[in-house]
């Protein structure tokens, strides 16, 4: 089967959720030809920063009908709006858009109003639809994502969740993780993982870090930590493998993110038996396990008393075949296929 995904980046420097997702599809779908905004020839109106990111989509459309005869696809794949100058008459195949969020979620639950919230909100949330309502079928990555598409878009959706790598991301012994680390071996450490920004909650993180100055935390963003709180240590990682060590060495991941479509921290970490304190977010929403705190408040004292009650458990949690049942890349694979094959007939 000849696929091709339309997505915002390949770069490699960039590895967010989209980024990771991507990777997954790429192993669904080996030969598959991605087809980003950096391949091709740039709009006339990139310039004009409110539209930025719908002409780049629209630049990838316009690339792939420019050369629809040449790639001859049996089946388009678009991320999020990057599918809104793209109907099935241009690819002469079906075309399942990825849902992983929605901008219109996003801006209402995690982006203070402005200018930011009005072009996330309105503008980025209005090509998004109009990806979704060009697709033969969209994918929702999670129930929350479907709940939103359908509010916001009046779209339906499959929910087939994102997996997780569960032969990276697996349970090690936290004492030679930290060894292979550097890290001290009696020290309380507490782990963050996503952009250092409002959305992910890093001005909460900075608050619970600062309540609790006898944890050391450790943060792994993009771009590095450059926090002014003290118990608070920026790293950076590389590898995926250098990620789990990371997952491994901590006595706990807090997850404060205020907007989440799935969220793929808490579910790597929880493949890695590492207790999650998270916010009631993304995919967290449809999880019930014994290493899974969850907090719906944004008062940090919530959130230490959630600490403590990790804390206070004399063994970490098994978490790891609940993962592997639920987010296995093998599931993911047989769904995706199953579902590729049943609209392309193939």
């Amino acid at each position: 089967m000849n696929v091709i995904l339309l997505t915002a980046t390949t770069d490699p420097k960039v590895k967010a959720g989209v980024e990771t997702y991507n990777g997954y599809l790429k192993k669904v779908f080996p030969g598959m030809k991605i087809i980003s905004y950096g391949m091709v020839k740039p709009g006339a109106l990139e310039w004009f920063s409110p539209l930025k990111e719908p002409m780049k989509a629209g630049a990838v459309c316009s690339f792939l009908k420019e050369n629809i005869g040449t790639l001859k696809p049996d089946l388009v794949i678009t991320n999020g709006m990057f599918g809104w100058n793209l109907k099935e008459r241009d690819t002469g195949c079906p075309i399942i858009n990825i849902s992983h969020g929605t901008f219109a979620g996003l801006a209402d639950n995690a982006i203070k109003p402005g200018l930011e919230f009005c072009r996330t909100r309105f503008i980025y949330a209005f090509f998004e639809k109009m990806s979704a309502g060009n697709a033969s079928l969209v994918v929702s990555n999670s129930g929350l994502t479907k709940e939103l598409n359908k509010k916001y878009y009046g779209i339906g959706s499959e929910v087939i969740p994102n997996p997780v790598d569960t032969k990276t991301f697996k349970a090690r012994d936290m004492k030679k993780a930290r060894e292979k680390l550097g890290l001290g071996a009696g020290k309380t450490i507490g782990l963050f993982v996503g952009r250092p920004e409002y959305q992910k909650g890093f001005d909460l993180l900075e608050k619970i870090a600062g309540l609790r100055p006898e944890i050391g935390f450790v943060s792994i963003t993009f771009p590095k930590t450059k926090s002014t709180v003290k118990n608070i240590t920026g790293v950076s990682v590389s590898e995926r493998e250098e990620l789990a060590l990371y997952y491994a060495a901590a006595d706990f991941v807090v997850f404060p993110s205020r907007f989440e479509g799935f969220g793929f921290v808490p579910i790597e970490a929880l493949s890695c038996n590492t207790p999650v304190i998270s916010g009631n977010v993304g995919v967290v929403r449809e999880i019930r396990a014994d290493g899974l705190e969850k907090v719906s408040s944004m008062e940090a004292g919530e959130w230490c008393r959630a600490i403590d009650r990790v804390l206070g458990k004399k063994s970490r949690p098994s978490t790891a075949a609940l993962v592997a049942e639920k987010f296995g890349f093998g599931k993911f694979r047989r769904r995706f296929l199953a579902l590729a094959g049943r609209i392309t007939k193939n």
